[in-house]
């Protein structure tokens, strides 16, 4: 008498499974070790460069988000009127790359363009587009 199937069995070899196991471990080990050291190394390097305002003694501190791991974000928001329509809110980050200890601005930018007024807020608009980890 033939033997019935009981259905479709997934089949991963033990090394597939090791393997991804290692790939999400590093993942988040990468993302823990950027929020904790590679946001704060960014920041000391942009106020090392000098893209930061000065008011005598103080330095204004940079707005660093963690995006990914090892890449960190520089956000700057600035207002603009449109006459009678209200304001516009434009965001610009800028992207670095930390390599535990060294820091490279990254060729791209992204720029964010929202009204202000009584549906948006500037801080509801700052909430929808920045991560504050």
């Amino acid at each position: 008498m033939p033997q019935k199937k009981n259905g479709w069995r997934l089949r991963v070899a033990l090394r597939t499974l090791l393997i991804l196991a290692i790939f999400v471990a590093t993942y988040f080990v990468l993302a823990h070790l950027t929020r904790q050291h590679g946001k704060l190394a960014v920041e000391k390097w942009i106020v090392a460069n000098g893209e930061v305002a000065r008011r005598g003694l103080y330095v204004e501190r940079p707005l660093v988000c963690v995006e990914w791991p090892l890449v960190c974000s520089r956000v700057e928001n600035t207002l603009e009127s449109k006459g009678k329509a209200g304001m516009l809110s434009r965001i610009t980050k800028k992207y670095y790359l930390w390599a535990f200890g060294a820091v490279y601005e990254m060729p791209f930018e992204s720029e964010y363009i929202d009204s202000v007024g009584p549906d948006g807020t500037i801080q509801e608009i700052l909430n929808r587009r920045i991560k504050l980890h």
